[in-house]
């Protein structure tokens, strides 16, 4: 099992097979050695809260991240894949 750090080639990975697949988290997880599908489906979530607070904190907005169940995964995906995960790491 591999309990290694994310890199971020992974990350873009994982948000770009979430937008072909969806949450077929076992598909997904075919294409990472070691990974299981509830740690790609858990890291996943993950990034999208982190990713969220970070813009909701730039833009003064608190308790918004509740919102985020509300907006579907692959939906998130779209805003996160590729350009958008560039934009959201230079936020930190």
């Amino acid at each position: 099992m591999n309990k290694e750090v994310w890199t971020s080639k992974e990350e873009k990975i994982m948000f770009e097979a979430n937008q072909r697949y969806g949450n077929k988290w076992t598909e997904i997880a075919k294409l990472f050695q070691g990974r299981t599908d509830n740690d790609i489906k858990n890291h996943f979530y993950s990034m999208l809260r982190r990713s969220l607070r970070r813009v909701n904190k730039i833009l003064g907005m608190r308790n918004s991240t509740k919102k985020i169940r509300l907006i579907k995964p692959s939906v998130l995906s779209k805003i996160f894949c590729s350009n958008g995960m560039e934009q959201a790491d230079k936020l930190d």
